[in-house]
């Protein structure tokens, strides 16, 4: 393109060009104090670092080189960011009972309340093929620490229900996992979700999701075998007389893994870990009461 437009400049004096040239370089010249003050004051150190390197290779090098090492490190940073998985660990508000990120600094004073054997995460972003491997390693952060801002080499668990078993431990049970913030899933990130879910599965650990917002995303675990292994992760509890217990359509969601709310999901874990106990304690003492069963039907 330039070839071809670059001709019908040729018989411009250069007193001309060099005119064009002064005056977009003086505009960004007027513009640059302000801009800079800006980011100055916001805290946009990174956009000023940059801006530097990028005047300071243009003044040594050329033009060219300065414009190309701009357009490098930007695309460093967008990789970067869109690359980082942004997945939380939940608790519960003992005064609101909603579920807030632990993580979070302005939920610091809040003593957010943990359910035993049960780690409850929310992926609050489109899930795809660049952030689904950072979602695998956050997950087995969350495991282990029980939270992302502890370094992966910090030896010791913060908390006691998420670590590892040992004796006197109590080992990770169940995973439920929140979709409200997932609007989208590509076909990478869902055969790597599949992989994490058999993975989780291999260890009897429960899978669950809560709030899915894509529409057709029962059909898509069904086609790509998450449903299957989360169903055969509950049948692998031992849970052979649930169908004489349980009526059958709270069975069969059980079973699929996917709820309303978190809540539903936490009912039935209570639900799975009292038939595991004692199968005939549920029939005796009615642990299924009728608001149950009205919010999951």
């Amino acid at each position: 393109c330039m070839n071809f437009l670059m001709n019908a400049f040729h018989h411009l004096p250069i007193c001309i060009l060099a005119v064009i040239i002064s005056t977009v370089a003086f505009s960004l010249l007027e513009e640059a104090p302000a801009d800079l003050m800006f980011y100055w004051s916001v805290g946009g150190y990174q956009e000023l670092f940059i801006f530097i390197i990028i005047v300071v290779a243009t003044l040594v090098w050329s033009p060219q080189f300065g414009v190309t090492m701009g357009m490098g490190l930007t695309m460093i940073r967008l990789l970067k960011h869109s690359t980082r998985s942004r997945v939380q660990i939940l608790g519960r508000d003992p005064i609101t009972y909603t579920f807030k990120n632990i993580d979070d600094d302005e939920n610091s004073d809040i003593l957010l309340e943990e359910i035993e054997k049960v780690m409850v995460v929310k992926i609050p972003e489109p899930l795809i093929f660049s952030n689904v491997s950072d979602l695998r390693t956050s997950l087995k952060r969350l495991e282990k620490h029980g939270s992302l801002k502890v370094h992966p080499s910090y030896p010791l668990p913060l908390r006691q229900m998420l670590s590892p078993t040992t004796s006197g431990q109590v080992s990770l049970k169940y995973l439920v996992i929140d979709l409200f913030g997932m609007t989208y899933i590509d076909i990478s990130a869902l055969q790597a979700l599949r992989e994490i879910v058999d993975a989780y599965s291999r260890r009897n650990i429960c899978v669950m999701f809560t709030r899915p917002k894509i529409p057709d995303l029962r059909h898509k675990f069904c086609k790509s075998g998450i449903s299957e292994l989360q169903s055969n992760s509950i049948k692998a509890l031992r849970l052979s007389s649930c169908a004489t217990v349980l009526p059958r359509d709270i069975l069969e969601l059980v079973y699929e893994g996917i709820f309303k709310t978190i809540d539903d999901a936490l009912e039935a874990i209570d639900i799975l870990e009292s038939l595991d106990s004692s199968t005939s304690y549920v029939a005796e003492s009615g642990l299924l009461p009728s608001r149950a069963t009205s919010r999951w039907v």
